[in-house]
């Protein structure tokens, strides 16, 4: 007997086209060789159903396996990073927070389909979220349109359970070339600033890897757009795609350590970026203070981090993901 379980992942591997051929999947297991890979000649173009179950297998995909694996990698890098610079109180208090975020599964039914004037139809779906013991479904209107013997989708709307329809684009990227990856280079603690530093160092790669994961599906995106929308879209989202303005260039200064009391001592950093106008001046985008502690080896690891939520306001102990602040 098939249990309940299987049976939701047996369905979802047929909507996908087969366990070893999906139509999208990820791959990797770690941010270093996050990929994801499409085949988009597996969407069925040749019954407005069949085009509309291969909209939900990449809308399945996507919220079933390639966002869930970008957050477990991405995770996965944050906190190995962390293990390096922070104390295990630290690290246990982001990891716990990081595993309270509870697992998604995405599902999707044909619940009708419907004549539309000129030769098209509408098919509408229900998507079902479910995570934990919770469950929010909403809808998908999708208007598909025949071109000879083939269909293609139109447009989608997408709508609470009970409610009007809005109109759902197909969501422009822009145009990003993927960061080189810094190499990695051994971890310094032998001063308080020095650990700071190699911790800025490390995140940076860190948001390298992301943004080089983040671009491996931005880069079938048109593929995508072809595949469901057609040529005449696809064309056009080529053209009308912007390209990402450069992120600014950020650097840091750090101030001597001052002594608290009991072997801790705190580092305040500011986060200067160049203005864009005049490249010669520095204007600060964020403030942080860290407090640290040499361990019996003599190495410095942060025991705290504090922000201003105001220029003038005092620190007060950050509830953030830890190192967020050189994640820049």
């Amino acid at each position: 007997m098939i249990c309940a379980a299987s049976m939701s992942t047996l369905l979802l591997l047929l909507l996908l086209g087969g366990e070893s051929r999906p139509l999208l999947a990820s791959r990797g297991d770690d941010l270093a060789t996050f990929d994801v890979v499409a085949d988009v000649a597996r969407v069925a173009h040749d019954s407005p159903r069949a085009l509309a179950e291969s909209y939900a297998a990449f809308d399945a995909a996507v919220a079933n396996d390639v966002e869930p694996r970008f957050a477990r990698v991405s995770a996965d890098a944050h906190l190995r990073v962390l293990e390096r610079y922070y104390v295990p109180e630290l690290v246990a208090r982001q990891r716990k927070e990081y595993d309270g975020v509870l697992p998604r599964s995405v599902a999707h039914a044909v619940l009708e389909e419907s004549a539309l004037e000129g030769g098209g139809v509408l098919v509408l779906l229900e998507r079902t979220s479910r995570a934990g013991d919770k469950t929010h479904a909403t809808r998908v209107r999708l208007k598909l349109r025949r071109e000879g013997k083939w269909w293609w989708v139109d447009a989608v709307e997408s709508g609470p359970a009970e409610g009007p329809f809005a109109p759902r684009d197909i969501g422009l990227p822009p145009l990003v070339t993927a960061p080189a990856v810094p190499p990695e280079e051994p971890v310094v603690r032998g001063t308080p600033t020095g650990t700071l530093k190699s911790l800025r160092r490390d995140m940076a790669r860190l948001l390298a890897l992301r943004a080089r994961g983040q671009g491996a599906l931005y880069r079938h995106y048109l593929d995508i757009v072809r595949a469901f929308y057609g040529d005449a879209v696809a064309e056009r989202a080529r053209r009308e795609q912007p390209r990402a303005a450069p992120a600014p260039k950020v650097e840091y200064e750090m101030s001597p350590p001052a002594t608290e009391g009991d072997g801790v001592v705190v580092v305040e950093t500011a986060a200067l970026e160049t203005v864009p106008e005049s490249p010669s001046k520095r204007s600060a985008v964020g403030v942080a203070a860290f407090r640290l502690r040499r361990d019996v080896l003599g190495d410095w690891f942060v025991l705290e981090e504090l922000v201003r939520k105001e220029p003038s306001a005092p620190f007060t102990p950050s509830s953030g993901p830890a190192g967020l602040f050189f994640l820049r």
